[in-house]
């Protein structure tokens, strides 16, 4: 494998594994950061020529599905916190209603 598919596949790697770190802590990576290496690897990949081998193909392929997967997970997630959010401030404004509203418990 040519060292600039290596270097690509070492980047890819990388930012897989930040990736992954961050939805383990809870945090949300970089999504346009991941679309963007996705695309550029789409690209690339399109670029190949057949004499650098179909095993880097398949391995470029294999990072391209794992970050699209990434990708996939954090928007889930991102709508799960919307959602979580939108709950809690509905119930913050019902609180709020009722504390004025002078019922008690």
């Amino acid at each position: 494998m040519s060292g600039e598919w290596q270097r690509l596949l070492a980047e890819l790697d990388a930012l897989v594994v930040a990736a992954r770190t961050c939805l383990e802590q809870g945090e949300l990576p970089d999504v346009a950061a991941l679309t963007r290496a996705t695309e550029s690897l789409r690209r690339q990949i399109g670029r190949m020529e057949v004499s650098e081998g179909t095993s880097a193909q398949l391995q470029l392929a294999a990072f391209a599905l794992g970050l699209e997967g990434l990708v996939e997970a954090t928007r889930r997630s991102l709508a799960r916190t919307r959602d979580e959010l939108e709950a809690c401030e509905r119930q913050r404004r019902a609180l709020a209603a009722y504390r004025q509203s002078g019922k008690r418990p």
